[in-house]
């Protein structure tokens, strides 16, 4: 029985071209298989879907090996320990806020050190739960959209208001579009000195992220829910209108931050902006790159059917430990004492 359960794993993890394989294997060698995973392996075969890593998207961890239970356990006790220090590096962080950021800036500075506690806590339970990748990759997306209009309103606070910001740079030009990541392919435009029209334009620039990129990921997650196979075929397209808004919407909050940290040194605006960039790097782009790199692996190496959970395991971890350290760098720009400049 041993023998004919290692050979009927072994072509699984290997050969396997459908699904429907297994109950041949399993009936030529006298195994036992259970209705619920016979019914399973029926639903894979009627779907059409006919690679040994698409089942993963119908088995749960009780499917999972013994020893893949034993590493996920020890992943989402490393995990929680990690979301641990995020939220005491926070916490921690709140008095000091309060004491000494004038009231003007104190809701959108607290937002802003708070997000990281945000993703951190949604990529604890992606680890715990796989199946709520989509999800909680959704929350952190959408934090980080909400948290870039927070950062650009607290930046043009810094300098007092538009109007004052205006006025104190008055016949200077200040206002410069060739910026990343449209930097190479507007050469041609000089700077010019700012007005209210360029800062409608950027505001509406950043403002557009959370509406677009909202309804976006509501339709991403609606069809994930309703259907795994139409949500892969089309992601692909809404992920180029997300790009677009993306880069549309970091183009403008390079311009303002660069534009006001030129007068405002001593506020660090572009140390804050790089501590809200990074989030976006790091809980989009990074797994990306790391799905590339494990879906050529996969192919080369044929991994065993728990290849996605480990991956996102691996993933979130990554992301747990990036957490933590932009968290107390975010912490470190945030406690320098911020003056509040009036409006002349």
């Amino acid at each position: 029985m041993d023998q004919a359960s290692n050979e009927i794993r072994s072509t699984l993890f290997t050969s396997i071209k459908s699904p429907i394989e297994t109950l041949n294997l399993t009936k030529s060698f006298n195994v036992p298989v259970t209705t619920d995973k016979i019914s399973t392996y029926e639903q894979v075969a009627a779907t059409d879907i006919h690679t040994v890593h698409d089942i993963d998207s119908l088995l749960g961890y009780g499917d999972l090996s013994d020893a893949v239970t034993q590493t996920m356990l020890c992943a989402i006790a490393v995990g929680s320990m990690l979301l641990i220090v995020i939220w005491y590096l926070f916490i921690r962080q709140i008095p000091f806020i309060l004491r000494h950021t004038p009231t003007k800036y104190l809701a959108r500075t607290l937002i802003l050190c708070g997000i990281y506690s945000i993703v951190g806590s949604a990529a604890l339970v992606s680890l715990i739960a796989y199946r709520a990748f989509v999800f909680c990759d959704s929350v952190c997306h959408f934090a980080f959209l909400l948290c870039a209009y927070q950062y650009f309103a607290l930046v043009i606070e810094y300098a007092g208001g538009e109007s004052n910001f205006i006025k104190n740079t008055n016949g200077i030009l200040c206002f410069n579009i060739r910026t990343p990541p449209f930097c190479c392919c507007l050469r041609f435009l000089l700077p010019s000195p700012i007005t209210k029209d360029k800062f409608k334009f950027l505001r509406l620039m950043v403002l557009q992220m959370p509406i677009v990129q909202g309804l976006l990921l509501a339709l991403l997650n609606v069809l994930n829910s309703i259907d795994t196979t139409l949500y892969e075929q089309v992601q692909p397209f809404i992920t180029i209108f997300i790009v677009a808004s993306i880069l549309s919407g970091v183009w403008s909050l390079q311009i303002n931050s660069r534009m006001i940290a030129a007068h405002l040194p001593e506020h660090k605006i572009m140390h804050k902006y790089f501590a809200i960039q990074l989030v976006l790097i790091l809980y989009k782009l990074q797994p990306l790159l790391i799905h590339t790199f494990c879906y050529g692996v996969e192919m080369l190496a044929g991994y065993r059917i728990n290849t996605k959970v480990i991956e996102n395991a691996v993933i979130q971890l990554i992301i747990l430990l990036e957490t933590t350290i932009l968290s107390y760098f975010a912490n470190q720009v945030y406690s320098v004492p911020t003056k509040a400049i009036e409006p002349n």
